[in-house]
């Protein structure tokens, strides 16, 4: 997604230990996200840009896949981001990560 919408400018990923795992990051100076659109990013299906001149294809899964992945590695992702300056991610996943579904019978 960050080079999907960075135009031009940078984007910058890095990660480094913390609070006993390790903390993921992606920042671009895109177009960012409007505030209102930062929950509905992570849902199924979702765009922010609705409009017939959408400059983007996608399906609208890629940011719900990533976080339902990392739900089940007992991780967080958290976004920052403002319209016009750029978009923050970042995923913090335990070094060991607990099960979320011990049965291991989670139907796909």
């Amino acid at each position: 997604n960050a080079i999907k919408f960075t135009d031009e400018g940078q984007i910058t990923v890095c990660a480094h230990t913390r609070d006993g795992g390790v903390e993921f990051r992606v920042s671009d100076t895109g177009i960012g996200i409007p505030s209102e659109a930062l929950e509905l990013i992570f849902e199924p299906f979702r765009q922010v840009d609705h409009s017939p001149t959408r400059r983007s294809g996608g399906a609208g899964l890629g940011l719900y896949i990533v976080r339902r992945l990392v739900e089940m590695l007992s991780g967080t992702i958290t976004v920052d981001s403002e319209v016009g300056k750029g978009s923050s991610f970042s995923v913090w996943l335990p070094r060991r990560a607990h099960r979320a579904h011990a049965s291991g019978n989670e139907s796909a």
